[in-house]
């Protein structure tokens, strides 16, 4: 369903991988001379034993899959184990990407009304109630919606199937297709901003943006080295306002709501180390696999309170997101792993000492605040972790059901895209959003026959 951003890699020529190849390139090909890579892989014991994918409920792993692409045996174990519950989940999911691509065509595009878009091609049926209303509605609900599902929708949007609504729930499995850019997806927007314009400021934060009696509108701005003031016909805000500091003064104005955000905890870390077994309550023989996402225990009911957190699982996820060689170790390129968590809270280094198997440091030495530098490490040796590196921060609304979107027009010739996060927060949907804008923009300005037609 990344059609915008699928176009944006071709037209920028930014090659580009499958999600599968993009994990082996950057997990388990080794950044070193290309003659010893293959030995080097052979003799890795995490790439010829570990499963890919395993779903830990805080006990136990209750699904483990040997590939990221499903295979003829682990698609037997999962219809196994859930019954033809993939196999509807999968049509439902189809049914609803085709009413979502209707979106981007006409007559519906450009609109005007998000709402009214969404109604018209009948995603209102899907955002209007939770996921779990969905699954039960449909028969649906049982070990495949609380395993496989929530485990979808925690690493994706760190939320549960009891409150999250419904459609959301069904876009974390729709991943056929899926790419990435080698070098990183940020290519795509960087290139976009450079295409659009020369004049680009980094480094510079919008303060306020008020409308002028003569219909234009003034925006401040401020840089390390200066500050200025702009006159502009037309002003898209492409971030969510309740997080921007942007002052908007403008009598005709609607402002959005504020609205929940997640506050998500990502760990980034090096070690020499693989995932100790004994943390999962795996045997010594046996090996954690690389992505480790998570669920509920069934006796675990978040219900609607979005503090709920990861439960008894302790996180959202876990995963090997590369492998290299440590130039900085001793002696010289040592190979290690780069593990990334996503939690609810701050992941301390007693965790890390427990996931890891090795001896927890003292609480005494690890006394600290939260604003602590994010780079830092106690009780741990360096060569247990050699590198950390923490960010918290607000990711994506909590996805909860809902009749009505912000509008995209705040005010006259005054622009919203991120309304469109509380219905699907991705990065294909912020570019639709944007690009729905630039329509509207652009017609507005030539006045083309096109905007006579049905506003939706």
């Amino acid at each position: 369903m990344n059609r915008i951003l699928f176009e944006a890699a071709e037209r920028f020529n930014l090659s580009t991988s499958s999600a599968e190849d993009d994990i082996y390139e950057r997990v388990w090909k080794w950044e070193d001379d290309p003659e010893n890579q293959l030995k080097k892989c052979q003799s890795d014991e995490a790439y010829t034993v570990s499963p890919f994918l395993g779903i830990w409920n805080g006990e136990a792993f209750v699904y483990t899959q040997k590939s990221a692409s499903l295979g003829i045996w682990d698609f037997a174990k999962l219809l196994w184990r859930y019954g033809t519950a993939p196999l509807r989940a999968n049509r439902l999911t189809k049914e609803v990407i085709n009413r979502f691509l209707r979106l981007y065509e006409d007559p519906l595009f450009p609109w005007v009304s998000l709402t009214d878009a969404v109604r018209v091609v009948g995603l209102d049926t899907v955002t209007t109630k939770t996921a779990e209303s969905l699954f039960k509605q449909r028969g649906m609900w049982g070990e495949f919606a609380r395993e496989i599902v929530q485990a979808s929708t925690r690493v994706n949007y760190a939320q549960h199937l009891s409150a999250i609504h419904s459609l959301e729930s069904l876009v974390c499995l729709a991943t056929e297709g899926a790419m990435a850019v080698r070098g990183g997806n940020w290519q795509m927007f960087d290139a976009m901003i450079h295409e659009a314009t020369r004049d680009v400021r980094l480094n510079t934060s919008v303060t306020a943006v008020e409308y002028n009696s003569d219909g234009l509108y003034s925006v401040a701005s401020t840089s390390p080295h200066s500050s200025d003031i702009e006159h502009f016909d037309d002003v898209i805000i492409a971030t969510p306002l309740q997080f921007s500091g942007i002052d908007i003064n403008s009598p005709s104005a609607r402002l959005p709501d504020t609205i929940p955000y997640v506050q998500l905890h990502v760990t980034l870390f090096s070690t020499p180390r693989a995932l100790s077994p004994s943390a999962f309550n795996l045997s010594g023989s046996e090996s954690v696999p690389t992505f480790v996402l998570t669920t509920l225990q069934p006796d675990e009911d978040p219900g609607d309170d979005l503090e709920y957190g990861a439960g008894k699982a302790g996180f959202f996820s876990i995963s090997v997101v590369k492998k290299g060689r440590n130039p900085h170790s001793l002696p010289p390129g040592r190979p290690e792993r780069i593990y990334k968590i996503f939690s609810d809270k701050r992941v301390d280094d007693a965790f890390l000492a427990r996931i890891l198997g090795v001896e927890e440091p003292s609480s005494e030495s690890c006394e600290r605040d939260e604003n602590e530098d994010p780079h830092r490490f106690c009780g741990l040796d360096e060569n247990d972790v050699s590198w950390i590196h923490r960010k918290v921060w607000h990711s994506y609304p909590f996805e909860l059901p809902r009749v009505t979107f912000e509008e995209l027009r705040l005010g006259e010739s005054l622009w919203y895209t991120s309304g469109i996060e509380s219905f699907i927060s991705t990065m294909e949907t912020s570019a639709l959003a944007g690009k729905n804008i630039a329509k509207l923009v652009v017609n507005e300005w030539v006045k083309s026959p096109e905007t006579e037609k049905t506003e939706l």
